[in-house]
């Protein structure tokens, strides 16, 4: 959530922020009042800072979910009295948690870390504005959401070949080809995202870099469930081994909504981590892949012909972490 994945400057956490939270439930809408804040951490060699606030509604950490105020200049004191707003229905509001950040903007540099609030919206009188004073937190609050997991299994399936094929590829130095296959299972415990206090799911899926979209795969969407059943394979044709060595398959949920944008639910990325292998450094960017989702593409890399079935936490953002 922090801009380029870095807090600038390591600035100790002082001050308040003055703030109140609303929800209009005609208007399906969520207002952030950002009234003022003081005592804030010089950033400045001057002695003051250049504050801004930014919101998120979490377990959303996408820009869709980031709202921000402007920019004061040169005030440990700044006053903003400024409303952020969200279209989102009560229910849903209830799921979340709002995360409200200052930073001080560098205009040569990285924007720098002034402190956060962080305020769980299920236990929250959202009935009024009236502000309150919160202490500004340390960024260490290990933000962690159980969003849901998604189970998945992949293979590279080679083709059948004759002794004379065979031979005829290993004269000509080629390597033999083969179907990767990604078989979407199922999902449990996603997030709530309806007034029924559940989903309408499907998933999405890409083998990057894919400039052309060839590879893109949706299933089917399952109606009013968060342990969705969808049983669906799709297979990218006549690939090499060697060349899912740079491939990132990337996996997103959605919550299907008639009415208005589909709703981000979570997501994936299974691949090599960059450790394994050297690319370029574009390519690298897509290269994020985490533990145990590097670990289920080495795995079926190592058995060509069977599938690999784990099941996978879902990310809460698909940001780039590079």
């Amino acid at each position: 959530m922090y801009s380029s994945a870095s807090r600038g400057k390591n600035i100790a956490v002082t001050g308040q922020l003055y703030l109140g939270v609303q929800h209009h439930h005609l208007k399906n809408r969520l207002e952030v009042t950002i009234v003022e804040a003081k005592g804030l951490a010089p950033a400045n060699s001057n002695g003051t800072s250049d504050p801004y606030v930014k919101t998120y509604l979490l377990p959303d950490r996408s820009q869709e979910s980031k709202r921000k105020t402007r920019v004061l200049r040169k005030t440990l004191n700044p006053v903003f009295n400024e409303t952020l707003t969200y279209k989102i229905r009560k229910v849903h509001v209830r799921t979340r948690q709002l995360y409200v950040a200052i930073c001080n903007q560098d205009r040569f540099g990285r924007n720098s870390f002034l402190g956060r609030v962080r305020l769980d919206l299920s236990e929250h009188d959202l009935t009024t504005n009236t502000p309150e004073w919160y202490d500004l937190q340390e960024l260490n609050d290990g933000l962690s959401f159980n969003l849901g997991e998604l189970l998945l299994a992949i293979r590279f399936m080679p083709h059948t070949l004759t002794e004379a094929q065979l031979a005829k590829k290993k004269k000509k130095k080629k390597e033999p080809k083969g179907d990767f296959q990604v078989l979407i299972k199922r999902a449990r415990n996603l997030i709530a995202m309806d007034h029924s206090g559940l989903s309408d799911s499907f998933v999405k899926c890409y083998l990057l870099p894919d400039r052309s979209r060839s590879s893109k795969h949706k299933t089917m969407t399952i109606f009013m469930d968060v342990n969705p059943i969808w049983e669906e394979m799709f297979q990218l044709r006549d690939v090499t081994l060697d060349s899912l060595q740079h491939r990132v398959l990337e996996v997103t949920v959605w919550d299907f909504d008639r009415a208005g944008s589909n709703g981000f639910i979570g997501g994936l990325r299974l691949g090599l981590s960059p450790s394994e292998r050297e690319e370029s450094k574009k390519l690298l960017l897509l290269m994020d892949s985490n533990d145990t989702e590097s670990a289920h593409w080495k795995e079926m890399m190592e058995n060509p012909g069977t599938f690999i079935g784990k099941w996978h936490a879902l990310r809460s953002s698909m940001d780039l972490r590079h």
